[in-house]
């Protein structure tokens, strides 16, 4: 069942990458919003919000700083971890898995990440392209922005292990709340720190 005021576009200019507006109702939103934005959400300091080395050869450009953020793990199969507010954020990401017709992937990761106003001198900057689960060959990925918010996600036509494929062309998502978005993970992709707004959050979701 697809709520009604649900939009689903696959109109960019890569053919996996799938926008859902508001896909969930607007008090599940709501609800999302305000405990994740809330003084008692458990957010955990991260020095850098991507791990690279100083070996990194910028493959994709050379607009990308470094960053601190937060983060809070909800999920993650591989340790068997499982924070007291999965249950929480589950219903969401099976509704999105839904109406796209995912529907019998595994969850391997679900992870929040919070990031926090910077100078707008440096806000056609993004952080390093990556992609998500270099180990798996073959993975979903999928994001939710629980809230309005400046500090887009980028998206690169580049594909891990296929770096000289593709072009120099790239396209941006704008954080919106009750958005979601699904693309192959291998793609290369970045996060930026709002600018505007006081902060931006991000709920990230790796599938097989």
């Amino acid at each position: 069942m697809q709520f009604t005021n649900m939009i689903i576009k696959n109109d960019t200019i890569f053919d996996d990458v799938i926008i859902i507006d508001d896909v969930i109702p607007t008090s599940y939103q709501d609800h999302l919003a305000a405990a994740i934005g809330s003084d008692s959400f458990p957010w955990y300091w991260q020095k850098e919000v991507v791990s690279y080395d100083s070996s990194f050869i910028k493959i994709i450009n050379d607009n990308w700083i470094p960053s601190y953020g937060f983060s809070h793990l909800f999920y993650c199969k591989p340790i068997n971890h499982q924070s007291s507010y999965h249950d929480m954020i589950l219903p969401m990401i099976l509704t999105a898995c839904d109406a796209v017709g995912k529907q019998n992937l595994i969850i391997n990761r679900i992870r929040g990440g919070l990031l926090t106003r910077i100078s707008n001198s440096i806000s056609n900057k993004h952080h390093m392209p990556h992609g998500d689960a270099p180990a798996e060959p073959k993975h979903t990925t999928m994001l939710y922005y629980p809230v309005d918010s400046d500090g887009d996600t980028y998206m690169f036509d580049k594909i891990l292990d296929k770096e000289h494929e593709g072009s120099d062309k790239s396209i941006t998502i704008t954080p919106k709340k009750g958005r979601a978005v699904f693309f192959n993970g291998l793609r290369y992709h970045a996060s930026s720190n709002p600018t505007l707004n006081d902060f931006r959050v991000v709920i990230n979701v790796n599938l097989y």
